[in-house]
């Protein structure tokens, strides 16, 4: 992959990879939310420097060592010239901070691959170029891409998606969208819309597939011989998109055509009606055209008020939740209370329910979320002193016994992108049509079951683990994880703080551990298992974890899932020893995520089948009429 950039003021000279970014597979998968951006001294803004030319000298290295993204190497290999740190701004921000941040996660992404590449070809003898596209290993996303003679990104044999849009979106989504990619309404609002309009663009290239929102009709076999006009027909379809979502950064959205030979001015298919399956004549560009402006169309008024269409504030809740709990003052310790955190340098905010009208947007799977439902988290209920203690003593026990291992697999389940940090072998695709079909299954299953996740939180608006230790334990030493880099110590109760950051919105069910549940059973469905992963193995660098940066983990940790029901697991026990849960909203949360993982599954056979009847255009759903209702509690 090569996609070269100018490094921020303060790193002299040197461009490097900015790939493997975010949004859904558009992340890197290392997190770097949890802490807020306070540091803003010139110390650490060079100590941030003098990590980034480190780690491309690494890749460099590694580079020259592969012979994969050599054109990228400054001077060439084998003598390359070493990057070196520049001076820090006199007056460095938090955007400054945040772009070294960023660019940290991005690095430590392809030193991943790279190392497991590395790792497989000491193994096997074989070279990265002789790897079989169908049995790569996860240490291989930067395999997705694939260059010219001259260095430039092959559009014909290529993966645009890794290749060309995740490195040119990744800057946009980590300063835009969210930094840490853990807001988790927000960034599958994004992908999901973002690959449904792919899905579309690649289904004429497809021999049965139907597009959600739009049809054209099927193109000749000869044209999904190889990867070109499929990928042309993406990236139209991601321009189009971007004109809308970032409209501000519209030159950035030109070149990314442009720079590939595409016409960003090429608007045939924009005036087409959504169902043009008559139309034999529609090229690439037309195809990615339809594609977005039909999606774009169907989703504007689905009740997400993305754009602010209904109230004039994009993403303003239009539900009218007003929390039981003010920050200052907790009226009732079994509902959710929002938090004062830090924003800036002597900045601060109160927590908001984020886009609590998630829970009345209509599901691309065409199911009515109203049908399911979680049963109350009754250990949340304060009057029942002795289960609402015990469950906030178990969340310090896990806080206390916190290690490297543990500390890593929080941060890889807290962002909510981290399928393509460490990519499962089942999506190891280099076919733009597969890989893009298989892409919208679990991004649907993530998404959809994100709104019956909403639906439930607004309905029991339950306590967070930090809340409730504050108020039982108070003036009460207990023992956890005292900060960055302290380790366990002894404190009082009040003081206590998450490993993970308590996310704005209330605590049941946990939405990460149903997001896992979904993306899994997808997964086993399309893989057509009953529990293997097929392979789902990397590696979290020394010194990475955005939390203990420098600091954890020691040296690096190895990630592997041999099963599904491990990585399920794991992503449930993440969230508890993060100290954003407790155990029973994990434990109801991946059974409620393998249900709706299956139905995405089967709207999705429907489109692949070509049997899915053409959607028409999103409506809101009505309110949940249990709102009505008097809360669970009585109360």
């Amino acid at each position: 992959m090569k996609v070269s950039r100018r490094l921020p003021s303060g790193v002299r000279g040197k461009p490097w990879l900015a790939a493997f970014f975010a949004l859904s597979v558009l992340a890197s998968g290392l997190g770097l939310g949890g802490a807020a951006l306070t540091a803003q001294t010139s110390n650490d803004v060079s100590d941030r420097d003098q990590e980034i030319a480190e780690q491309e000298n690494q890749l460099n290295t590694l580079r020259c060592q592969l012979g994969v993204d050599t054109g990228v190497v400054p001077g060439g290999c084998p003598d390359f010239e070493p990057s070196q740190p520049g001076p820090a701004p006199d007056s460095p921000t938090a955007a400054d901070i945040a772009e070294r941040d960023a660019l940290l996660a991005e690095q430590a992404s392809l030193l991943n691959a790279y190392r497991m590449m590395e790792s497989a070809d000491s193994e096997t003898g074989d070279s990265p170029e002789m790897a079989d596209s169908t049995s790569m290993s996860s240490a291989e996303p930067a395999m997705l891409t694939r260059e010219g003679p001259n260095g430039e990104f092959d559009l014909v044999n290529g993966n645009a998606m890794h290749g060309i849009l995740i490195p040119r979106l990744g800057p946009w989504a980590s300063s835009e969208v969210s930094p840490a990619f853990n807001d988790a309404s927000v960034v599958f609002r994004y992908t999901v819309q973002m690959y449904s309009a792919a899905f579309d663009a690649v289904a004429p290239y497809d021999e049965t597939a139907v597009g959600i929102y739009s049809r054209i009709a099927r193109r000749p076999a000869s044209e999904s011989d190889d990867n070109l006009l499929p990928n042309t027909a993406v990236m139209h379809s991601m321009y189009r998109l971007m004109l809308d979502f970032a409209p501000h950064r519209a030159e950035e959205w030109r070149a990314m055509l442009s720079d590939h030979g595409l016409d960003p001015d090429d608007d045939s298919g924009m005036d087409w009606p959504c169902d043009s399956s008559d139309r034999a004549d529609a090229t690439a560009a037309a195809i990615g055209n339809l594609a977005a402006r039909c999606t774009l169309d169907a989703r504007r008024g689905d009740g997400f008020n993305q754009f602010g269409d209904i109230n004039g504030m994009a993403w303003r809740d239009t539900t009218g939740y007003a929390p039981v709990n003010s920050p200052q003052e907790l009226s009732d310790a079994s509902r959710w209370q929002p938090l004062i955190v830090p924003h800036t340098d002597g900045v601060f905010r109160s927590q908001v329910f984020v886009t609590p009208q998630w829970a009345n947007v209509e599901p691309f799977s065409g199911f009515n979320p109203r049908d399911y439902r979680v049963a109350p988290p009754t250990e949340s209920d304060h009057t029942d002193a002795e289960a609402y203690r015990a469950q906030a003593q178990e969340v310090l026990d896990e806080s206390a016994g916190l290690d490297d291992y543990k500390k890593e697999i929080v941060m890889f389940f807290d962002n909510k992108l981290r399928g393509s940090q460490i990519l499962p072998d089942v999506k190891h695709i280099v076919d733009i049509v597969d890989f893009i079909q298989v892409s919208f299954l679990v991004e649907m299953a993530s998404h959809d079951v994100g709104v019956v996740v909403w639906q439930e939180k607004q309905r029991f608006d339950a306590v967070r683990p930090v809340t409730a230790i504050h108020l039982l334990f108070g003036d009460e030493n207990v023992d956890a994880w005292g900060g960055p880099g302290k380790g366990t110590v002894s404190m009082p109760g009040s003081s206590w703080r998450s490993f993970a950051g308590t996310a704005d919105h209330p605590e049941y069910p946990s939405a990460t551990t149903s997001f896992c549940g979904a993306y899994a059973q997808a997964l086993r469905r399309y893989a057509d298992v009953e529990d293997a992963t097929g392979g789902y193995r990397g590696i979290r660098a020394a010194g990475s974890n955005p939390i203990e940066r420098g600091i954890t983990p020691a040296e690096d940790v190895e990630i592997n899932f041999e099963t599904w029901s491990e990585y399920e697991e794991a992503c449930e026990n993440s969230r508890v020893w993060g100290g954003v849960h407790f155990w029973p909203s994990v434990e109801v949360a991946t059974p409620l995520g393998n249900e709706i993982g299956d139905l995405a599954y089967d709207y999705w056979a429907t489109l692949m089948d070509g049997t899915a009847p053409l959607r028409e255009p999103a409506m809101p759903l009505p309110a949940d009429p249990m709102l009505e209702e008097p809360h669970w509690t009585g109360r």
